[in-house]
């Protein structure tokens, strides 16, 4: 298991935000070590245009030495109390989520645009979901917008789309579950 994961699993743990055990969990896990690695991402040059998996690589050769480990910790672990507000916020599980008005062919959302718009997204305040929230930008303003955009025009309207977002209150991602599963839960 990466450092960076089993870190923020012990501080979920330790702050009883959950077990460890629930498929609930392990996808909070999974989001948060992905958005944690994005969060870092944002505010060092070295890692700009880098994969997460290059990201996370960095992180633990930087931060996980015993010199600067503990002052990262307490970092990380504000962030993970900011980033489990933002969840309750706006991460929904379900069996029924809200029906899309219109799909949009994946082959038109383009990764580069998404990962350019993910820095705007954590400078909005968004912590929790960040890339599925820049996605959702991008998908809403491609379902918007009839005509072709440019990669620029279509990624600043996208960011205009992301500040928008960032003023409403409630869920923006929606988690499915089966119904069978959901009713073998307690949320």
């Amino acid at each position: 298991m990466p450092l960076l994961t089993e870190l923020l699993s012990r501080l979920f743990q330790s702050n009883q935000v959950f077990t460890g055990e629930s498929i609930i969990d392990k996808i909070m896990l999974q989001m948060s070590v992905e958005d944690c690695i994005y969060f870092i991402a944002v505010d060092n040059q070295q890692l700009q245009g880098k994969s997460p998996l290059e990201c996370l690589y960095f992180i633990e050769k930087k931060f996980f030495k015993p010199k600067v480990f503990p002052k990262f910790k307490e970092e990380v672990q504000v962030w993970a109390e900011l980033w489990f507000k933002k969840w309750k916020q706006r991460v929904k599980i379900t069996s029924n989520p809200p029906p899309t008005k219109k799909r949009i062919s994946p082959t038109k959302i383009k990764e580069n645009i998404i990962n350019q718009l993910i820095p705007t997204t954590i400078k909005q305040g968004e912590l929790c979901g960040v890339k599925m929230i820049s996605n959702l930008a991008v998908r809403l303003e491609l379902t918007k917008t009839q005509q072709n955009l440019s990669d620029f025009q279509l990624l600043k309207r996208s960011e205009e789309r992301v500040k928008e977002l960032s003023r409403t209150t409630g869920p923006l991602i929606y988690i499915k579950l089966s119904k069978s599963f959901a009713s073998q839960q307690k949320f």
